[in-house]
C-alpha cells in the first residue's frame, strides 16, 4: 500500500510538473501570438498609411490636372469669344467677305505653278459639265411637262371609267402635280 501511495504521489507530482510546463508553454505561445498580432497590426498600419499617402498624391495630381484643364478651357473660351467678337465687328464693317476673297487670292498666288494649272483644269471641267447640264435641262423640262399632261389625262379618264379605283386616280393626280411643278420650276429657271 505504501508503494501505491508513493506511486500516486509520484504521478501527482509528475502531473503537476507537466501541467506547470503546459501552462508555461501556453503562456509563451500566448505571448508569441500577441507579438505576431502587434507586428501584423503595425505592418497593416504601415501599408494603409502608404496606400493613403499614394492615394492622396494621386488625388493632388488629378486636382492639379483639373485646374490646368479648366484654365486651358477658360483661355480657349476667351480666345473664341474674342474671335467671334472680331468677326462680328468685321462683318458689320463689311470686311468679312472681303477678307475671305483676299485670303483665296493670297492662297492662289502662293500655290506652285503645277497646282494652279490643276485647279484651272478642274474649273474648266466643272464649267463644261455645267454647260452640258444647261443644254439638257430644257429637254428634261419638256419631258416633265409631257408626263404631267399624260398623267392628268390618265387620272381623269380612270376616275371617269372606274369610280371604285379612285385611289389609283388620286395617285396619278399626285404624280401629275409633281411633274407639273417640276415643269414649271424648270421653265422659270430657263427664263
Amino acid at each position: 500500500m505504501l508503494q501505491l501511495q508513493i506511486t500516486q504521489e509520484k504521478v501527482r507530482q509528475l502531473a503537476a510538473d507537466e501541467g506547470k510546463k503546459l501552462i508555461d508553454n501556453a503562456e509563451l505561445l500566448r505571448q508569441e501570438i500577441d507579438e505576431l498580432q502587434r507586428q501584423t497590426l503595425s505592418r497593416s498600419d504601415e501599408a494603409f498609411d502608404h496606400v493613403l499617402e499614394d492615394f492622396n498624391s494621386k488625388a493632388d495630381q488629378l486636382t492639379e490636372l483639373l485646374r490646368q484643364s479648366r484654365e486651358e478651357q477658360e483661355a480657349n473660351n476667351k480666345a473664341f469669344s474674342e474671335w467671334e467678337r472680331s468677326v462680328a465687328i468685321r462683318r458689320s464693317q463689311g470686311l468679312f467677305f472681303k477678307s475671305l476673297h483676299n485670303l483665296k487670292a493670297q492662297q492662289r498666288s502662293s500655290m506652285p505653278r503645277e497646282d494652279k494649272e490643276a485647279v484651272d483644269r478642274t474649273m474648266r471641267k466643272l464649267n463644261a459639265s455645267s454647260r452640258q447640264a444647261d443644254k439638257r435641262r430644257p429637254l428634261l423640262t419638256n419631258i416633265s411637262g409631257g408626263l404631267a399632261v399624260l398623267l392628268a389625262i390618265t387620272a381623269a379618264t380612270d376616275a371617269w371609267q372606274d369610280p371604285s379605283m379612285l385611289w389609283r386616280s388620286a395617285l396619278y393626280g399626285l404624280l401629275a402635280i409633281m411633274f407639273g411643278a417640276s415643269f414649271l420650276s424648270g421653265r422659270s429657271m430657263q427664263q
